[in-house]
């Protein structure tokens, strides 16, 4: 099997499956634009809390 032979054949099956495949994709692009952001804010809230409790709390022990 030549190099050629090893790109075009994984190539055409990917050229085969993605009409099955693109609703599902736009699906997950779609909710990942609305959790990815929720998720960022409670990550942020997260770290804030955390520097907060390391900064004022944890000293005083």
């Amino acid at each position: 099997m030549t190099k050629q032979d090893m790109i075009t054949a994984p190539v055409a099956v990917g050229a085969l499956a993605w009409p099955r495949i693109h609703n599902w994709i736009e699906w997950l692009a779609t909710e990942a634009q609305l959790v990815l952001p929720v998720l960022g804010a409670v990550w942020l809230l997260v770290q804030i809390a955390a520097k907060i409790h390391s900064t004022w709390f944890k000293e005083r022990s």
